[in-house]
């Protein structure tokens, strides 16, 4: 038997399917309880957010009539005097995270040099290498690194046998979607 998944199109037709289920159970969506809630004289979620950013733009007029500064006019007064705001200390450990990330990227990139394809490990060099040369050998379709005084094996073939193939997978149908609300 062949393993289901279900794809754009099953996926929609279920979710037409479980909003008509709603839709029967008497269920109303967000529009139509919007709807209902204006329809009694209530406010709704957008008439509250409209009134809210109202309010929210008079209180800010009211705090400059007072004479209080914005949080713009106090960093521009702090960096005047040439201390460190919060952007300022903000931008320096960004830099500094920037340029240590920098570095370990340089020294992890730098950890091994590969240096070709030999057929069977034999053919792999005893002498003139480095610690971190790596050989790609063909025989085992292995990786070897020089460890300083040995070759290490660095990994080989994965065997994917026991995982399922994309054409082991068969779309749901329609149909099968549509019983499932039968």
């Amino acid at each position: 038997m062949a393993n289901k998944y279900i794809d754009l199109t099953g996926l929609t037709r279920f979710l037409t399917k479980v909003k008509s289920w709603v839709t029967d159970q008497g269920y109303q969506t967000s529009a139509q309880v919007e709807q209902a809630i204006a329809s009694k004289g209530f406010e709704t979620t957008t008439g509250a957010q409209a009134k809210a950013d109202a309010a929210k733009t008079a209180a800010v007029a009211e705090v400059k009539e007072l004479g209080y500064q914005s949080s713009a006019q106090v960093e521009s007064a702090i960096t005047a005097k040439g201390y460190a705001t919060v952007s300022s200390v903000d931008s320096k450990v960004g830099a500094a995270k920037t340029e240590l990330q920098e570095k370990i990227d340089a020294a992890v990139a730098s950890a091994f040099t590969y240096k070709g394809v030999k057929a069977t490990k034999a053919e792999l060099p005893a002498e003139g290498n480095k610690t971190g040369d790596v050989w790609h050998v063909t025989a085992d379709a292995g990786e070897y690194a020089w460890d300083g005084t040995k070759w290490e094996a660095l990994g080989g073939n994965i065997d994917l046998s026991a995982y399922m193939l994309k054409t082991d997978m068969v779309a749901i149908t329609t149909a099968e979607i549509d019983q499932l609300f039968a």
